[in-house]
């Protein structure tokens, strides 16, 4: 639990940090992992394009996020935070990075895709400045839900 003199350690993800990514993701999906170990590893191989970072707390994964850029937007492709961590600030911390690293890219538009039932995190994320687009049907393969699109554009707001 995060408390006034926790200290997270956050760094740019390797492929030593599979293991966690797994676990965490398991923890937040009930037991399921939806990206498996070996596109994980293809992503931070074979993918130039891909970032992931990841946070600790005192060795123990707790979050990650992860994206790509290219042709001028950054698409998040997850983010995970295990439940004894959430609304605590990590996923706004970890999405703000993100954001200054595709600004620092050049990048004009950020992308991500949320579950149409998981409105928490669609509070966060326009709050955050992502606009809802478009609607997704059966975008998540393991129940069919549809997806939310949601769009935050970053030439308006200027360079850091």
């Amino acid at each position: 639990m995060i408390n006034d003199r926790t200290v997270l350690a956050v760094r740019i993800g390797q492929l030593s940090d599979i293991t966690a990514l797994i676990t965490i993701q398991e923890q937040c999906y009930q037991g399921r992992a939806p990206w498996h170990r070996q596109p994980l590893v293809n992503e931070m191989v074979n993918n130039p394009d891909s970032l992931f970072i990841v946070v600790y707390d005192e060795g123990d994964p707790v979050a990650f996020v992860s994206a790509w850029f290219r042709q001028g937007e950054c698409h998040i492709t997850n983010i995970a935070t295990i439940p004894s961590y959430s609304r605590q600030g990590i996923a706004t911390c970890l999405i703000n990075q993100i954001t200054h690293i595709a600004r620092s890219l050049e990048m004009k538009l950020m992308t991500l895709e949320v579950r149409l039932s998981n409105t928490s995190a669609q509070r966060l994320y326009q709050d955050l400045g992502f606009e809802p687009e478009t609607i997704r049907a059966g975008y998540y393969s393991d129940s069919n839900e549809d997806a939310v699109h949601m769009v935050r554009e970053l030439s308006a707001l200027g360079k850091i």
